[in-house]
């Protein structure tokens, strides 16, 4: 079982989200938590969609700290 885990400001960025796309499309993890990614889960659920991932579970951000994500 591979888990990729990351602490990743910022996640919402269209460069960081094709970065996470050809991570992805190289490790081929099943499951993935990111930290600190300061994105809602709104967000986080439509970056997901793109990346065909649609089981996960996110704690969102606090002011400008925070964001788990657990996919």
């Amino acid at each position: 079982m591979k888990i990729l885990a990351w602490y990743w400001q910022g996640i919402g960025s269209p460069r960081a989200v094709r970065h996470l796309s050809k991570l992805l499309t190289s490790t081929l993890p099943e499951i993935i938590f990111l930290s600190e990614n300061k994105a809602s889960s709104s967000r986080i659920r439509k970056i997901l969609h793109q990346l065909n991932w649609n089981c996960f579970h996110c704690v969102d951000v606090v002011g400008l700290s925070g964001g788990l994500c657990l996919f």
